[in-house]
């Protein structure tokens, strides 16, 4: 098993030391959040704190949006037949490899351990940009 080394507030800058390679990482989630952003107005990550940091996995979210308000979307969301609407969910959060930066259409959402801080779309295409990407 793999001890987990990141510090439960990191953020992408915080591990670029770590990173197998950091202007490729970078590049990737960059690309992937300009993706989710044509659909929000803003978006933030957050990477994923299990593991020693090479290729963490990531979380895109929309800027201000919360577990909890997750949680109430898939509770008030229903189709015709009254069964839960799952889109509410798939349309918050945007978990991502962090080995191949493919969107994971499954994942176990109540042991995911991602950290407490964020970058902004903007905050990770400066870094992209102090790396030379």
């Amino acid at each position: 098993m793999t001890r987990s080394t990141i510090p439960e507030d990191a953020t992408i800058s915080d591990i670029l030391s770590k990173l197998d390679n950091p202007v490729d990482y970078v590049r990737e989630v960059w690309r992937n959040m300009m993706r989710i952003s044509a659909r929000h107005s803003s978006v933030v990550v957050r990477i994923g704190i299990t593991g020693v940091g090479r290729r963490p996995n990531y979380q895109i979210d929309p800027a201000g949006r919360t577990d909890a308000l997750v949680e109430r979307l898939m509770l008030d969301e229903t189709d015709a037949k009254g069964a839960k609407r799952l889109d509410a969910k798939i349309d918050a959060y945007h978990v991502f490899s962090g080995e191949d930066h493919v969107e994971q259409t499954t994942w176990d959402r109540a042991n995911a351990s991602w950290s407490t801080r964020h970058m902004t779309l903007d905050e990770v295409k400066g870094l992209l940009d102090r790396l030379g990407g």
